[in-house]
């Protein structure tokens, strides 16, 4: 019993501990949560400031038409200034504030034209990046699906969430390609009225040139106005592609923390589980043996109860012995006072016969000696009817003698039988008992 308790009592210990392991872990679960649902409203106010980008994108692709429109309108210009050239046959000298105009306009298209290569050689290389990213982020959602991420509904939820960063990512790398294509197109029409602007300068001078020189100065201030508005967007289109990267950067660290810490929920919910399934076993186990001590509380119940019947019987047969011993006794006292009448009647008979004696030997004594042998043959009569008496009387003590015994034998020989008979079995149901008291001790001390 005290192996038990202890038993017992270290199966409550690791019971607590593990009920104290469990909060922890739930407080660890907790907290993971907090942090997914940190990460979650991060994630959704990095799509917003996305879609702002976006927005913004599309104000940089209706500024970007509305310049492809006056650029148009300087190209239709520039033809009708052409023609205009070929018309004419008589040249006049380009004036000399004019050509330096044409110069300097010339130089700040170079400028422009190397300012747009070097911002389209950023768009492309950014491009790149991007499409890398997508790959890591492609193969790392791979690698993540093989990796055996137990818990459902936090792998839907990431899973739909790295599918809806994957559409953000292609839509950006959609559009920034549209916006290289785009700006490309924008190099080539300026190429193109580089190469107008330089016919122009070897035409030296024509008739009505001073007229359509300020129409193009004007278009051209018009022109370079446009270019500084549409470089001060470029240049705001790449801080935003900038920080869409930087935010696709965040976002590929937030999920690779992410599954991290996906990783080690799943370690400590299997270690939850393996808890569990401990748990589990030793209740099963206190249960086994609260089972077997309750059925060894039934056996021993019952064996009180036999027990306690036994002692009833046992206390029934001493009384049958006692009844029987007070009727027994009854008896001889019965025999010993008929006995005790007996021998006083033969007394009285004795003294009735002495009497009688006397007065026969008296009237002998008168009658003569004749009568004398009368007298010895009554009194020897009388002398074997007493010895016949005390034969009897013999005898009769004798039997009872022999009955008493006999009887005695015969009790304490059931008795006897009886008391082995109860012995072995209490023996054997104690015997019983030890065994199965050594099993389940056996069986406690060897649980882990």
């Amino acid at each position: 019993m005290r192996s038990q308790e202890q038993t017992l009592q270290l199966l409550n210990e690791k019971i607590l501990i593990l009920e104290k392991s469990k909060g922890e872990y739930a407080k660890k679960i907790n907290l993971y949560h907090e942090e997914l649902a940190r990460v979650r409203s991060e994630l959704e106010e990095s799509w917003k400031q996305h879609n702002a980008t976006k927005e913004e994108l599309g104000a940089c692709r209706k500024q970007l038409a509305v310049l492809c429109m006056q650029k148009e309108q300087c190209e239709s210009s520039r033809s009708r200034l052409l023609q205009m050239k070929t018309g004419h046959t008589e040249i006049t000298p380009v004036c000399t504030s004019s050509q330096e105009e044409l110069h300097s306009m010339l130089k700040e298209l170079e400028i422009e034209v190397e300012t747009l290569k070097s911002s389209l050689e950023d768009e492309k290389n950014h491009n790149e990046k991007l499409t890398l990213e997508l790959e890591m982020v492609q193969k790392s959602d791979s690698a993540a699906v093989h990796s055996g991420v137990t818990d459902v509904n936090s792998n839907a939820s990431s899973d739909s969430g790295m599918l809806e960063l994957q559409h953000k990512l292609e839509l950006i790398l959609r559009s920034n390609t549209e916006l290289v294509a785009e700006k490309e197109s924008l190099l080539d029409k300026l190429k193109n009225q580089q190469q107008y602007v330089g016919m122009l300068q070897r035409a030296g001078g024509y008739e009505q040139v001073e007229s359509w020189m300020s129409n193009l100065d004007k278009q051209q201030s018009d022109l370079m106005a446009e270019l500084r508005a549409y470089r001060e967007q470029h240049t705001s289109l790449a801080e935003l592609v900038g920080s869409t990267g930087v935010l696709q950067e965040t976002l590929y660290r937030q999920k690779h923390e992410l599954l991290q810490k996906f990783e080690e929920m799943n370690v400590i919910k299997i270690m939850l589980e393996n808890e569990r399934e401990e748990l589990k076993s030793a209740q099963l186990k206190i249960q086994m043996m609260e089972h077997q001590m309750l059925e060894k509380d039934n056996i021993f119940q019952e064996l009180t109860r036999q027990k306690r019947l036994l002692e009833q019987d046992l206390h029934e047969i001493e009384d049958r012995l006692r009844d029987q011993e007070d009727r027994l006794q009854t008896q001889k006292l019965a025999l010993e006072a008929e006995i005790r009448d007996r021998d006083l009647r033969i007394r009285h008979w004795q003294l009735e016969l002495r009497a009688k004696q006397v007065e026969v030997s008296s009237a002998r004594t008168l009658e003569g000696f004749d009568q004398q042998s009368d007298q010895s043959t009554v009194e020897s009569d009388n002398t074997g009817e007493q010895e016949r008496l005390e034969l009897m009387r013999s005898q009769l003590e004798e039997v009872h003698k022999q009955a008493v015994a006999r009887l005695k034998l015969y009790l304490e020989e059931q008795f006897t039988i009886r008391e082995t008979e109860l012995q072995k079995n209490f023996m054997s149901e104690v015997h019983t008992l030890k065994q199965q008291h050594t099993e389940q001790v056996n069986a406690a001390m060897s649980v882990p």
